[in-house]
């Protein structure tokens, strides 16, 4: 299931409010359920001046190396992902993970 654009707008807005007064330019992880749910938010949170990038099962291997390798060098501040993202992920400095549906058992929980 997508969310239509307003309720994805309205999920990037509270997670603004959320990045600024608790985690701002700090390292996170968003999970999304669908790889167009991950690039609408990127796309609706780096209007806001977030840095961040998407991170999901169609992009190339390069692609996703390089996107990984950005956030572990803290180039990108969050990253937004399918739960595809994740594993085997060792960074210390990682300060909040969202959800922004629920996952469909309780092992995807970050």
């Amino acid at each position: 299931m997508i969310r239509d654009k307003s309720k994805v707008k309205k999920l990037s807005e509270d997670i603004i409010v959320l990045i600024r007064e608790k985690f701002r330019f700090q390292s996170g992880i968003i999970y999304c359920l669908s790889r167009h749910e991950c690039e609408i938010l990127c796309a609706q949170l780096a209007e806001y001046e977030v840095r961040c990038d998407f991170y999901h099962a169609r992009m190339s291997d390069a692609a996703r190396k390089d996107v990984q390798l950005k956030w572990m060098r803290n180039e990108v501040h969050i990253i937004i992902a399918t739960i595809a993202f994740g594993m085997g992920i060792n960074k210390g400095d990682v300060r909040f993970v969202i959800h922004t549906t629920l996952p469909k058992s309780l092992e995807n929980y970050a």
